[in-house]
């Protein structure tokens, strides 16, 4: 047996004789019955324990009890080490010893057993360190304020609960002597924010005992603290969902106790925009010549391949590659698959050759280079594309013959 980069035989006349290991991995099952039949279920993989029988000879007790002293020292202070089988060397388990038994003197022998907690149910490859058949992925943590939990803070959180579906805030009203109520429709939903609560658990990656002192506790929660309050309103942006960022804060008190974890615990809750966007921008890119009609018909299939979750600005840019000033420019972009909304450049407003029209939707910018501010030439709403949206933009120029036209999107999620 290996442990922590030590075979237990490199402790003269000593050995592991016998290996306890379940063979499947033990599963909390919990199922969903309705009237006697299963119509789901999830089975929760146990924590993994492993016995291993050891058997020290020596030339006298005196000899015997060193050796013990040894081997308890070798198995304690290695923390959550690789634990290898003689029988697989190619696989091993993450495991620290939780547990030595007395041991039992028989002759010039002693016998004890050590058991090992698993830190996970999975066994890891020696070549590569990772799980067999699965990625490295750290499924619970965050990044907040463009820090990392766990890297940079020393925290490891747990997710209890979120608000998967944020509130919709419905503009509808009473009537007096009506049933129910009247509601107006609105073009975009109206959702309130919503909260995802958790635990962070303060830990010790330096040593491996894991503990820490109440002074480096201490300077912890000073950390923390600064790094949650002083951060305000910033992105956040979950380890198993590495693609979406969302906006959100913390605002109210974090209470730290003791109990459960030695180190301590942190009940943090942030408080979440309803909308998330993808970190990956859908962009488009093309040089298009224009003829005497001045329209220019682009399919906005090739950026959305991925769908759309919710209402997402439109970003797009114009440059004039031709030998005259435009003097208007028009989007017309499609809010359902059959009706369409208009934006337009127009009334004094003009595009000189090489110069270059950047309409920012996010930010709610037209800028002109040079040029400058075009936002008083505005006629109609920022483009935007919704999920039932046709995908398809219609430009329409005057006094355009050759022009680069880029579009842009972070798509927007529920």
């Amino acid at each position: 047996m290996w442990f922590n980069g030590v075979h237990a035989s490199s402790f003269e006349h000593a050995k592991a004789t016998s290996w306890r290991n379940s063979f499947y991995t033990d599963f909390d099952r919990k199922e969903i019955t309705y009237r006697g039949v299963v119509r789901a279920a999830v089975e929760v993989p146990t924590v993994r324990k492993i016995e291993v029988d050891f058997l020290v000879k020596g030339r006298n007790a005196r000899e015997i009890e060193k050796k013990l002293v040894s081997m308890a020292q070798w198995l304690q202070s290695a923390g959550t080490s690789k634990l290898l089988s003689d029988r697989d060397p190619n696989n091993y388990f993450k495991a620290r010893c939780t547990t030595i038994s007395k041991p039992q003197f028989s002759g010039l022998s002693a016998r004890f057993t050590a058991t090992f907690t698993c830190a996970d149910y999975k066994l890891y490859s020696v070549r590569t360190d990772l799980p067999n058949g699965e990625q490295n992925v750290d499924t619970c943590n965050f990044s907040f304020a463009y820090k990392h939990c766990l890297n940079q803070m020393g925290v490891i959180f747990v997710e209890e609960s979120r608000d998967a579906v944020p509130e919709v805030r419905a503009n509808k009203y009473d009537i007096s002597g009506r049933s129910g109520t009247l509601r107006y429709p609105t073009d975009n939903p109206i959702l309130a924010e919503r909260e995802v609560t958790g635990t962070l658990y303060l830990v010790n990656q330096a040593d491996a005992s894991g503990l820490m002192s109440d002074e480096a506790i201490a300077k912890k929660l000073h950390a923390v603290a600064s790094w949650l309050v002083n951060a305000g309103r910033s992105t956040l942006v979950f380890d198993n969902d590495t693609m979406m960022e969302y906006e959100a804060e913390v605002i109210s008190a974090i209470p730290y106790s003791r109990t459960g974890w030695e180190n301590g615990t942190l009940k943090v809750k942030f408080v979440v925009q309803p909308l998330c966007k993808n970190r990956l921008l859908s962009y488009l890119d093309g040089q298009y010549s224009i003829d005497y009609t001045g329209s220019l018909i682009l399919s906005l299939l090739p950026m959305f391949t991925d769908g759309i979750g919710f209402r997402t600005p439109l970003n797009f840019s114009v440059t004039n590659n031709g030998i005259s000033s435009i003097t208007s420019v028009q989007m017309n972009y499609y809010t359902t698959s059959y009706s369409w909304k208009e934006m337009r450049l127009g009334n004094g407003f003009y595009l000189s050759p090489g110069a270059t029209l950047a309409v920012n939707s996010d930010a709610g910018t037209i800028l002109s280079t040079p040029g400058g501010d075009s936002m008083r030439y505005l006629w109609g709403d920022f483009p935007y594309i919704t999920p039932e949206s046709e995908r398809k933009a219609v430009f329409m120029f005057a006094g355009a013959t050759s022009v680069n036209v880029k579009i842009w999107a972070s798509t927007r999620w529920l």
